[in-house]
């Protein structure tokens, strides 16, 4: 039997050519809330200070400005313009993690990696299998997914999407670059027409 998958989320993904180093020890980095269960805390990720960061980085700025136009133009053949209206590091310690979240008030989100590192992890919004013993996971019946960073690598994707970083098993603190996009100038008809600002 064939299949395809209807109405499915539509994950980019490219490897850019970007070779510029970055100093993380000079970021301002804040904590953010840890999560208390019984007696032991769960450490979360950090996050940096500034949520303008990528503005500090123009070749890094330029090459994923081209590449989410790609997604959006040549991928989902969306007649839009756009703009990245917040950047932002994150920084998790071995051991440590994020707790499942969305990017609320924005269209498309985007993770950039510097290096390998902990997967993010993607969390099925709906379930609509009944509960049953899977003999071989896939796209369609897992409720979870994991794409493993790799140096370079930009994920993109709908903002609504609830995501994780998993936690950091590895001997290294593991550093990424986030980003929300949303569309510029008007969007919509009719009575949803709005005109987007430029942020």
């Amino acid at each position: 039997m064939d299949a395809f998958g209807l109405f499915p989320s539509p994950l980019g993904f490219e490897v850019l050519k970007y070779n510029e180093s970055i100093d993380f020890t000079k970021i301002q980095w804040v904590e953010l809330n840890c999560k208390e269960i019984g007696q032991n805390f769960i450490d979360k990720s950090k996050v940096s200070k500034n949520y303008k960061i990528l503005k500090k980085y123009p070749l890094l700025n330029k090459k994923i400005h081209t590449a989410i136009s790609d997604y959006i133009h040549n991928i989902l053949c969306l007649n839009r313009d756009f703009q990245i209206v917040s950047s932002w590091m994150t920084k998790t310690e071995v051991g440590c993690e994020s707790d499942f979240h969305i990017h609320s008030n924005c269209w498309f989100a985007a993770c950039f990696y510097f290096d390998c590192g902990s997967p993010i992890t993607f969390k099925r919004q709906k379930e609509s299998f009944i509960d049953s013993e899977v003999t071989s996971y896939n796209v369609y019946n897992s409720h979870t997914w994991n794409i493993t960073p790799e140096k370079n690598l930009l994920v993109i994707f709908p903002s609504h999407l609830e995501h994780k970083i998993a936690k950091n098993e590895g001997d290294a603190p593991r550093y990424s670059l986030a980003i929300n996009i949303l569309p510029k100038g008007n969007f919509g008809k009719g009575d949803s027409e709005f005109y987007w600002p430029s942020f």
